[in-house]
C-alpha cells in the first residue's frame, strides 16, 4: 500500500509516534 512507504519516510525522519499513527489514520481514510 502507498501508506505504508509513506510511514516508512516518517519512521525515517523519527517522527513521534502520536504523530505516525495521527498521519497514518488520515493516508487511511483517503
Amino acid at each position: 500500500e502507498d501508506y505504508e512507504d509513506i510511514l516508512k519516510a516518517f519512521n525515517l525522519k523519527e517522527l513521534e509516534p502520536d504523530e505516525v499513527t495521527l498521519s497514518s489514520l488520515l493516508f487511511k481514510k483517503k
